[in-house]
């Protein structure tokens, strides 16, 4: 098709922070029907994928890891996996910016994050726990009362 591209909006400061909060309660959803699906065996890939992370050299490295270790397959749930997908696709400059200006402590804050994640999916396979409430809320890296640190300039 002749004279066609891809078009990306810029977001402004509020739809950022509201495409990041439908984020946050969607995707704990995500876990907690996923984790119906999870054995231990199926958590090998997101426990060596937190440890990539968290070993992870460059932004660039570190978001691709990120973006895989927040992957919800197992919900089998299409058109929330979908929403999810969407919003990420529709965010992709924010992360990047987030990552390189929070600096070590703020990374320490994502690495505990996924961190809480992969304990909540642990218990939840042991226990067969609820994870409705899961641990990706509990600590969120990014204060939204305080959001310039988050804001790309």
């Amino acid at each position: 098709m002749p004279n066609s591209s891809a078009w990306i909006s810029k977001l402004d400061r509020a739809e950022c922070i509201e495409i990041y909060k439908i984020r946050e309660r969607l995707e704990p959803l995500a876990l907690s029907e996923s984790s119906a699906n999870l054995s231990p065996e199926t958590l090998v890939r997101p426990e060596d994928v937190f440890l990539c992370i968290e070993a992870a050299g460059s932004i660039d490295e570190f978001l691709q890891l990120d973006r895989e270790f927040l992957s919800y397959e197992g919900a089998h749930m299409p058109q929330l996996a979908q929403m999810i997908h969407k919003l990420w696709n529709t965010t992709p400059q924010y992360p990047h910016a987030f990552a390189a200006s929070v600096g070590s402590a703020g990374m320490a804050a994502v690495h505990h994050e996924h961190r809480l994640i992969l304990e909540a999916l642990n218990s939840a396979t042991a226990n067969s726990l609820d994870l409705s409430s899961a641990a990706i809320s509990a600590a969120p890296a990014c204060n939204w009362s305080d959001t310039t640190r988050c804001w790309p300039e």
